[in-house]
């Protein structure tokens, strides 16, 4: 009788302990609520440990740019909420020799922008958080689709890197 073969181990940056795998990147969304007192490093421990590559944060609340701005092995690139009470985003991120995050930008309170790039292959990124008394309509400035058709890049069909 064999030993079973070990579980694959996946660090959070793309990379496993199988070289034979296909690389790849977890990437989540987490509304944290309330990024400040702690609660950004809390949640950036919690997608540590499920293995996240890249994320948005969403309900940050972090004004006059006061914030941790490396933790847990994440960077993280934040927008200055409208109120401390409501808004803000964060892109997180490893970094990572199987892809890299380029030219990140903040549209507003409340939306972040970036490129996921692995070799030739470029994916666009946005996260956005509309607030609950306006979610019946984004700013045309800071709308999601709006940048994205702005700048008429394909949309992504897998993020198997």
């Amino acid at each position: 009788m064999t030993d079973p073969a070990p579980p694959h181990h996946d660090n959070g940056d793309g990379g496993t302990d199988d070289p034979d795998r296909r690389q790849s990147i977890t990437i989540a969304t987490y509304n944290i609520r309330n990024g400040r007192a702690g609660g950004l490093e809390t949640a950036l421990r919690a997608l540590s440990q499920m293995g996240v590559g890249l994320g948005v944060l969403t309900e940050t609340k972090l004004t006059n740019g006061i914030h941790t701005r490396n933790c847990c092995g994440y960077r993280v690139f934040a927008t200055q909420a409208s109120s401390p009470h409501q808004g803000g985003v964060a892109l997180v991120f490893k970094d990572s020799p199987y892809w890299q995050i380029e030219a990140e930008r903040r549209h507003g309170p409340n939306v972040v922008s970036c490129w996921l790039t692995s070799g030739p292959r470029r994916f666009p990124v946005v996260g956005a958080y509309v607030p609950p008394p306006t979610t019946s309509k984004l700013s045309t400035n800071t709308s999601p689709k709006l940048w994205i058709a702005s700048r008429q890049v394909p949309r992504p069909c897998s993020l198997e890197i």
